[in-house]
């Protein structure tokens, strides 16, 4: 099941609980559904059993309330012509609720699908030129080729339409150093022999261990039909290497045969 909308704080509740359990105290987690609520994937799902009681009824499907979206003023739309200019591409974005998001999300679909428009409003409004400085050193001007990563404690509509316009496609993955090398565009997510130079340059030890070949495979650097044992690494052809960079030998293998073709596992938007 999933915990939707509120996986935030039941998530950081759920370990102390547990604990709470443990040592002995009484515990009773009681959850609701409710299908009117949106099924959010990773983190917010959760086994069934994490609730002693499940209370799941159609006439407890209420519909959500909506409040309505106000107009954007003319104040909030110059805000948000301002704050677009502060975004840089390939980086990431948090947005709240409100008007004031609404505008931000606005003037970026400008500057993405009419750069030239919104180039023009930089100039009536003599944005550019007032603050052209830090329009370079913070954000930029240009559309967002490699797009945007969301990081939010909510997810407002505006992250929907930035993702439907082809901005909010930056993904992000669960492995430090190669997260690090594709913020630093010395790694794709296509992924070629050269991935294992490039993370020992940035730090991978030589000799993997099975933790860290586990890591790497489960975002798509190690081939799934590869397997480790502790000291050696299995080929998909089920030749057995060891598992040591340092060895050319091993090294020139495992780049060979056991690299898969491209990452998996990134997030769009936490």
């Amino acid at each position: 099941m999933s915990l939707s909308c509120n996986p935030d704080v039941t998530l950081d509740l759920l370990p102390a609980l547990r604990e709470r359990r443990e040592a002995g105290h009484e515990v009773l987690l009681v959850g609701e559904a409710n299908r009117q609520l949106p099924f959010m994937l990773g983190d917010a799902e959760v086994p069934i059993e994490t609730f002693d009681l499940l209370l799941e009824h159609p006439r407890y499907d209420f519909d959500l309330y909506g409040p309505p979206n106000l107009p954007i003023g003319t104040v909030d739309h110059l805000i948000g012509l301002y704050a677009s200019t502060l975004v840089r591409d390939g980086g990431t974005l948090q947005l709240g609720i409100g008007e004031l998001g609404d505008a931000i999300v606005y003037s970026m679909q400008l500057r993405h699908q009419q750069n030239e428009i919104w180039r023009r409003l930089l100039e009536d409004t003599r944005a550019a030129a007032r603050f052209g400085d830090a329009i370079a050193s913070i954000g930029g001007n240009g559309i967002f080729e490699r797009g945007l990563y969301g990081c939010s404690e909510m997810f407002v509509d505006g992250f929907l339409d930035l993702y439907r316009l082809g901005i909010l496609k930056r993904r992000v993955y669960p492995h430090l150093l190669v997260q690090r090398l594709l913020n630093a565009r010395r790694l794709s997510e296509t992924l070629n022999t050269q991935v294992l130079d490039e993370l020992v340059t940035a730090g991978l030890p030589t000799m993997i261990n099975a933790q860290e070949f586990a890591r790497l495979q489960e975002v798509g650097v190690f081939a799934d039909r590869c397997a480790h044992d502790g000291h050696r690494i299995r080929t998909p052809g089920g030749r057995w290497v060891p598992a040591d960079l340092e060895n050319p030998e091993a090294r020139a293998a495992i780049a060979g045969e056991c690299i898969g073709a491209h990452l998996r596992g990134g997030v769009l938007l936490h």
